[in-house]
């Protein structure tokens, strides 16, 4: 396993977190990495910012993913399903030297571990139509992410 492929699990899970909690980010992110020392396994700025983005840009994410989802409205998708795509897009959107295969492959891995057995194929096709909207990160040379 990754180190990022990591990162975005812990991430995951602090946000999964959030969606039972009331709790500001910080505070949140704070008990969440206090709970265990694994927790904060491979906890740095790229989990953290992913989380952090992803928690605050929330409706402005599910905008742009809702066009992209057929007779589906995005408060009715698993929970698992919607974080999962919304960490994507904030991908997409805030993570430029992440390409976008990189990011399709990740999280369909994510849906696996910890969704339905329709996840991945769901969120591969919803990630797909989105990743049209962000050419320019494919094929970008010299930006190599770390597995």
């Amino acid at each position: 396993m990754g180190i990022r492929h990591l990162a975005r699990q812990r991430a995951l899970e602090l946000l999964y977190s959030l969606e039972y909690s009331p709790e500001q980010f910080d505070q949140a992110e704070a008990e969440f990495l206090g709970a265990t020392s694994k927790r904060r396994k491979n906890w740095g700025k790229f989990p953290h910012e992913l989380a952090r983005l992803t928690h605050e840009h929330a409706s402005e994410l599910d905008a742009e993913i809702s066009p992209a989802l057929e007779k589906w409205k995005i408060d009715r998708l698993p929970r698992l399903d919607r974080l999962c795509t919304r960490m994507a897009v904030c991908e997409f959107r805030y993570f430029p030297d992440v390409p976008i295969r990189v990011t399709l492959d990740e999280y369909v891995e994510l849906a696996k571990l910890f969704g339905t057995e329709d996840s991945p194929q769901f969120i591969n096709g919803v990630l797909d139509k989105i990743s049209k909207n962000y050419k320019e990160k494919d094929f970008q040379v010299g930006n190599k992410e770390t597995a």
